[in-house]
């Protein structure tokens, strides 16, 4: 199992503009608007374990390279400083589930909702060690993905034309997630009250 510190460096300042370019509350994928700093919702059908009822923020976007992004509202009730061989400064940082794809290293972000511009401010660190320094606007809002998602050129965009996700703009509570266990079926409902029924039907179909 690898350390910390060995995940991408990205840094996004993402500021909401009025014009987004959203429908029904969520965001035609053959928009000409960037992914980047893009929510994704599994739809009821995402059968997969990896990604069932997940929502996923998207940090990098490229059309010519791919997409990547952490799950937000996998929290594995641990501490970084629990898991991982952990710099001080970092071990009481939480620690998440950010995906499928090489879980065994682990990325350290800084990601929150701001008001003033509205929008997001996402940073992640790699190198770690205590004689890192961080900027103090960035210290709030810190947590670690063990692991990532990704996606290869045009294969997000095809995930989101069959509907295995949808696209949302990201707000207070789907980035802070303070209630990771609910936030999924409370914001498939808000998308659809007709979603509702398809939120109750067991992962397992013997059960129902």
């Amino acid at each position: 199992m690898q350390g910390v510190g060995q995940g991408i460096g990205l840094s996004l300042v993402l500021t909401l503009p009025i014009s987004y370019l959203i429908r029904g509350g969520v965001r035609n994928y053959l928009s000409p608007v960037s992914l980047t700093g893009s929510v994704l919702i599994a739809a009821p059908a995402l059968k997969d374990p990896c990604f069932r009822k997940t929502i996923l923020f998207l940090p990098y976007y490229n059309p010519e390279e791919g997409a990547l992004g952490f799950v937000l509202n996998r929290p594995l009730h641990k501490t970084i400083g629990e898991v991982y061989p952990t710099p001080s400064t970092f071990a009481p940082v939480p620690l998440f589930y950010g995906g499928p794809v090489a879980p065994g290293e682990v990325s350290i972000a800084s990601l929150r909702w701001v008001e003033c511009p509205r929008g997001v401010k996402f940073q992640s660190f790699t190198n770690l060690s205590e004689s890192l320094d961080i900027a103090p606007e960035w210290t709030r809002g810190l947590r670690a993905f063990a692991g990532y998602s990704g996606w290869n050129r045009g294969q997000l965009e095809e995930e989101i034309a069959a509907n295995v996700w949808f696209l949302i703009q990201p707000n207070r509570d789907l980035i802070n997630m303070p209630h990771p266990t609910s936030a999924w079926k409370e914001t498939i409902c808000q998308m659809n009250p007709i979603f509702k029924l398809l939120t109750e039907v067991p992962d397992d179909p013997s059960l129902n």
